[in-house]
């Protein structure tokens, strides 16, 4: 049957036509991807951002209701590391949402009626780790449950919940500068920082206290009359950190873990000595010496806190939050320490130690 006159036969696609699709395709994803990844990166530090600022608002609003002082353990915290009553008062007491879950956790006591925060220990940990988290944070805690040695009443059923918990649960996001919150022992030995000091001797009587686990002294040590009040954190508020983004803690033999004890030994979940101190369980970048010269060694730790594209949040005792570079972080010790802290020399990053020398106070 002949074809009618004036009809047209529909062209299909020839295969270069369909390659130059395709290509021009896969061109425009590879375009579009970079943007949608680095969109996706800002919202996450802006969420990150927000929360760290609801921390640093909720600790100067703790300060204006109690006479200045900011949450710590020797403040929020100081009953239960006073009387070594961990037990007694973070498990069996009188909870609420503002109990602290250790002597060193800052967070309950200043925004646990804001993000109406559990009552009872374990539920409120959890909380503050997997859902109060920076949501670029991957690093989840070694589902064992380290620190046997130090457990408590309701370490069973930490282990229990945790082990439960879908995925995992997340290490610490944010940390307190222990410096700005640990007890000040002043520059010089160890006896002559201690001897004849009459507020640390009282302490010891008072509380039968026969041991510190710190506070580190380097690379800067904080002055003896320093107090953990915001009018003593140094002539610059706006310069002085509350909190910043921060892991640990992380070591390449035992993993990723965390302290869920009532009396951590030290600093818990919520406070590290921070990115000037060398050796930092949080944010040390460590070297290893080999024959070709000193490369950096495992980066697990830092990568875990420095987590913004090699940057940190950082909330200042003003109230403002900035995006911090890894060049400022660790070449810039003022945020991290109390004015008038001085340096001795030791335990300093490489950028610390070529720019200060034995002796300099920080402003």
């Amino acid at each position: 049957m002949a074809m009618e006159s004036g009809t047209t036969r529909a062209r299909a696609f020839t295969l270069i036509e369909l390659l130059v699709v395709i290509s021009i395709i896969a061109l425009l994803i590879n375009i579009l991807l970079p943007a949608i990844g680095n969109a996706r990166e800002a919202a996450r530090t802006l969420l990150c951002q927000t929360q760290i600022r609801t921390l640093t608002q909720g600790q100067l609003t703790y300060a204006i209701d109690n006479d200045d002082f900011f949450a710590g353990p020797f403040t929020s915290g100081f009953e239960g590391y006073a009387f070594s009553a961990g037990d007694e008062i973070y498990v069996n007491g009188d909870l609420n949402s503002t109990t602290p879950t250790s002597n060193w956790d800052w967070i309950s006591p200043t925004i646990g009626t804001q993000l109406n925060l559990p009552s009872d220990r374990v539920s409120k940990l959890l909380y503050i780790l997997n859902e109060f988290a920076c949501p670029t944070h991957k690093g989840n805690i070694d589902q064992n449950i380290p620190y046997d040695e130090s457990e408590s009443l309701d370490f069973a059923r930490i282990q229990e919940v945790f082990e439960s918990e879908p995925g995992g649960i997340l290490s610490s996001s944010y940390m307190a500068p222990g410096y700005m919150i640990d007890y000040p022992l002043g520059a010089g030995p160890p006896a002559e920082r201690l001897t004849g000091r009459r507020q640390w001797n009282d302490f010891k009587l008072r509380w039968e206290i026969d041991r510190r686990f710190g506070p580190f002294d380097t690379p800067f040590s904080a002055p003896r009359r320093y107090r953990w009040r915001v009018s003593q954190v140094g002539v610059q508020a706006s310069e002085k950190a509350v909190v910043l983004d921060g892991s640990r803690y992380y070591t390449s033999g035992d993993g990723l873990d965390t302290d869920v004890s009532t009396l951590p030994g030290l600093y818990g979940p919520f406070s590290d000595g921070g990115p000037t101190f060398a050796s930092s369980r949080a944010y040390a970048r460590p070297w290893i010496t080999r024959p070709g010269g000193i490369v950096q060694g495992d980066l697990t730790n830092f990568l875990l806190s420095v987590r913004h594209n090699r940057a940190v949040n950082m909330g200042f005792f003003d109230g403002h939050v900035e995006l911090v570079q890894e060049i400022d972080l660790y070449s810039n010790p003022v945020p991290m320490h109390p004015g008038g802290s001085t340096y001795t020399g030791s335990q300093a990053t490489p950028e610390i130690a070529a720019a200060y020398e034995t002796g300099d106070v920080l402003p």
